[in-house]
C-alpha cells in the first residue's frame, strides 16, 4: 500500500545500544511501517549515532532531538509529520511493532472525514505484565470518572488525528504543569469541549512477549505509579480548571 504521505507515523527512541532490546523492538516497528507503506518520522535522542542510522537503513525518516525532555520530542515529531503533508498522523510508541498492520482499521475512519481523533483500544491487558495491567486499568477507571469517556483506553498509547485535531494538541506546551505523557492526554478536555469528533477503536493487540519478560521486575512499578499519579492528577487539574468533569460542566 503506498499512501504517498497521507498517513505518516511518528514516534522517538533514546537507546543506549543499538542491540538493546528496545532498539531492536523499535527496529521492527520501522520495517513494518515500510512494509504497508507508511512514511515514519523518528526523533532520535540516542547518545550513540549508529541508532538513528540503523533506523535509516530501513527507511525512516530519522531527526536528531533538538530540545530535551519527552513533551518536546514529541512535539518535534508531530510537527515534522505535519510537514510532510500528513493528512493523517498516527503516534505511537517505538516498540509497538504488533500494532502497525492493524493500524488502517484505526487511520481509515479519519481519512474518511468519520471523526477527528481515533483511540485505539486493546481487547484486553493479558499479555502485559500484572503490575502493569492493574495500574492501567485503574487508570482507565479513574480518568474515565473525569471525561465520561469509559470507552476509551486512556493507557494505550497509540493515537491517530487529522491534522486540526493534532494542532490542537499541539498548543500543549508544557509550561503549565508535568511535560511527559500529557501532551497526548490533556488535550482530549479540550478536544471534548469543543466539536472535535473523538472514536474508539478496538484493535487485536499483543505486547510484545520479549518485552513483557523484561519489564515485569519490581523496578518499574515506580515509573507505573508515577504515570497513572501524574495524568490523572493533570486531568482532573484541567477539568476543574475549564468546568468539565464527567462530561458536566460545573456550576
Amino acid at each position: 500500500m503506498e499512501n504517498q504521505n497521507r498517513v505518516v507515523i511518528a514516534t522517538t527512541t533514546f537507546n543506549r545500544t543499538s542491540s538493546e532490546l528496545r532498539a531492536q523492538l523499535a527496529l521492527k516497528t520501522v520495517r513494518q511501517a515500510d512494509f504497508y507503506g507508511y512514511p515514519i518520522v523518528v526523533v532520535d535522542d540516542s547518545p550513540v549515532p549508529e541508532v538513528g542510522e540503523m533506523f535509516a537503513d530501513s527507511r525512516a525518516l530519522v531527526e536528531k532531538q533538538k530540545e530535551p525532555g519527552m513533551g518536546a520530542s514529541r512535539r518535534q515529531c508531530f510537527r515534522s509529520a505535519l510537514a510532510l503533508g500528513a493528512e493523517v498522523v498516527v503516534w505511537m510508541e517505538p516498540e509497538k511493532w504488533t500494532l502497525v498492520e492493524h493500524l488502517s482499521h484505526c487511520v481509515d475512519p479519519v481519512l474518511w472525514g468519520k471523526c477527528d481523533i481515533v483511540m485505539p483500544r486493546r481487547e484486553n491487558l493479558d499479555s502485559y505484565p500484572d503490575y502493569q495491567h492493574w495500574s492501567e486499568l485503574r487508570a482507565i477507571w479513574e480518568i474515565a470518572g473525569i471525561t465520561g469517556r469509559g470507552d476509551i483506553d486512556w493507557m494505550f498509547g497509540p493515537r491517530v488525528w487529522n491534522r486540526r485535531a493534532m494542532e490542537l494538541f499541539l498548543q500543549y506546551d508544557g509550561k503549565s504543569g508535568p511535560d511527559n505523557w500529557e501532551i497526548l492526554v490533556v488535550p482530549f478536555i479540550w478536544a471534548f469541549k469543543g466539536d472535535y469528533r473523538v472514536l474508539s477503536i478496538t484493535v487485536p493487540y499483543k505486547h510484545p512477549e520479549e518485552q513483557t519478560a523484561t519489564e515485569g521486575g519490581s523496578e518499574w512499578n515506580p515509573k507505573r505509579d508515577k504515570q497513572r499519579i501524574d495524568l490523572v492528577s493533570v486531568m482532573r487539574t484541567e477539568a476543574k480548571r475549564l468546568g468539565f468533569e464527567g462530561g458536566m460542566r460545573y456550576s
